[in-house]
């Protein structure tokens, strides 16, 4: 039958509703829906499918020392997606922000850090199509750095946010085609990340929560990373 005539075979049933991309077993990156003001406040966000990083087996362990109450150290994140930018939202709820660092060593205090693997293709350790950044509030200000490909602080757009008196970091950050070499993305992009968020109270970094590993252990293992869903 002409393409005209084929509505009403695979009309939509009374009541249907389609599905939630919330709800699926992955991590779910949604289509945004316009532009996203990089303010640290996420107005933008309302629709976004969260993942939680609170829990203990998530705590990257320096020697002995952790949190002794996980409700002092928690993360959640998302993403949006467009076809020439990656958006991340990551909030943080830690008693205190402390980063007095700098350059490639801000990951050494309160940090985000997120690493991608586009195209999924894993390994042991970074190849062509692997980024690593970091994002900190700093003693000296905002800082950002990527560790891979290159030394080089790319002009990433970013903010980063402290709320002391809800004792939240809110990290708003976007990276787009040209911070990650020209890539793109469309709903068939194999994309694996690690989210990571570094701890540290008044010191050097004590430990991390990540969202999968591959990047403050030893050595980079892309391979480690989890798949993200890009959803229409």
């Amino acid at each position: 039958a002409p393409l005209d005539q084929a509505g009403p075979d695979i009309a939509e049933p009374d009541g249907w509703t389609p599905v939630d991309p919330c709800t699926m077993a992955s991590a779910v990156a949604v289509h945004a829906s316009g532009p996203i003001t990089l303010d640290g406040y996420g107005d933008e966000w309302s629709g976004a499918c969260f993942l939680e990083v609170k829990t203990p087996q998530d705590w990257g362990d320096l020697g002995a020392n952790h949190p002794s109450d996980f409700s002092s150290f928690a993360a959640r994140f998302a993403i949006q997606w467009q076809p020439d930018a990656l958006v991340f939202w990551v909030e943080v709820t830690d008693d205190m922000n402390w980063n007095d660092k700098s350059g490639s060593s801000i990951y050494d205090g309160d940090c985000l850090q997120v690493a991608l693997d586009y195209g999924c293709s894993g390994g042991s350790e970074y190849t062509d199509g692997d980024f690593e950044f970091g994002w900190a509030l700093t003693t000296g200000g905002q800082r950002t750095y990527r560790w891979y490909p290159g030394s080089e602080s790319p002009p990433l757009g970013y903010l980063v946010r402290r709320d002391d008196g809800a004792q939240k970091t809110y990290y708003e950050v976007k990276l787009t085609s040209s911070d990650l070499n020209g890539r793109a993305f469309s709903e068939t992009t194999d994309l694996c990340i690690s989210v990571l968020v570094n701890e540290a109270d008044g010191g050097d970094r004590l430990g991390w929560l990540h969202w999968a590993s591959g990047v403050a252990e030893s050595g980079k293992q892309p391979g480690l990373f989890l798949p993200v869903l890009l959803a229409p």
